[in-house]
């Protein structure tokens, strides 16, 4: 009795309606409650309705083999939080050759479980680098084509209009180009490839570029001694370009978009992610 009332696993004593008939002290500290809570509730009770089922099957399958089974299913403790449990359910009572008393060892594997989910999760992550990596190597490719079909025709042109058309479309070929290097980064597992940069360059292009075709423009205010930064221009570059266009969605009819960029200079910590140190301030409003 002490062994089992104080074993390291929850076990639960049930009978062949599924009644709980006995609980040790570490099952009734599994679904946080007391043990009197416990007993002559059905084990049903403590699974979640959608894995009912394979607690169901797995009975089915002690009855037909008198051996012992296993499964792993979610419960639901006394506070409705739910945990992942492997139970082994062995019939230890028979009466005329039918069993009529199973015992039910529980084991908590939420932690195993979170760990083959961070897995899989890592897994599908590789995998989706593997395939991004070929796509945008594919597309780099392409892209080198037609750079050359542009830079023929801003050569052969005469149109000053057109001219000035096949130099915008340089420019957007050359974000694009740095995106296909992101992908490229991404699905070799590489860091961000850093540069010295004017920011109130990139930013500039890229509301330009973001915004061309619209109702919206910038009213920028820029100190003129704004510090250079250390950015994967590719990848800052992207994140202003998102953030204009989510300002020219916010604003379909169009509208103004003020843009600030000072220095500061931290003198402690303001968070656990910003230290001590010098910074460029920006701030975007629509």
């Amino acid at each position: 009795s002490s062994l089992y009332d104080f074993a390291p696993l929850g076990y639960l004593s049930i009978n062949t309606r599924g009644d709980i008939m006995n609980v040790n002290l570490k099952c009734a500290e599994m679904f946080r409650t007391e043990r009197n809570t416990l007993h002559k509730q059905s084990i049903f009770h403590l699974i979640k309705p959608e894995d009912q089922d394979i607690y169901y099957h797995l009975s089915k399958k002690i009855d037909n083999t008198k051996a012992p089974k296993s499964c792993e299913l979610q419960m639901i403790r006394r506070d409705k939080t739910s945990f992942y449990a492997r139970l082994i359910n062995e019939p230890i009572r028979y009466k005329k050759g039918e069993i009529i008393e199973f015992r039910i060892a529980i084991i908590d594997i939420s932690e195993l479980k979170h760990t083959q989910e961070e897995i899989q999760k890592k897994q599908k992550i590789e995998s989706l680098g593997v395939l991004a990596g070929g796509i945008a190597h594919d597309f780099n490719n392409l892209l080198g084509g037609l750079f050359g079909y542009i830079e023929i025709a801003q050569e052969f042109t005469k149109d000053t209009k057109a001219e000035k058309y096949l130099n915008k479309a340089m420019l957007c070929f050359e974000r694009t180009k740095d995106l296909t290097h992101q992908l490229i980064t991404f699905s070799k597992g590489g860091l961000p490839v850093k540069k010295t940069v004017s920011i109130e360059r990139i930013i500039r292009e890229a509301s330009k570029i973001s915004l061309s075709g619209s109702n919206c423009n910038c009213n920028y205010k820029i100190v003129e001694d704004l510090c250079l930064c250390d950015v994967d221009p590719g990848q800052i570059h992207q994140v202003f370009t998102n953030i204009f266009l989510n300002s020219r969605h916010a604003m379909p009819e169009g509208g103004l978009i003020d843009v600030k960029a000072l220095n500061v200079e931290l003198s402690e910590p303001q968070m656990e992610t910003l230290s001590q140190g010098k910074y460029i301030m920006i701030t975007v409003t629509d």
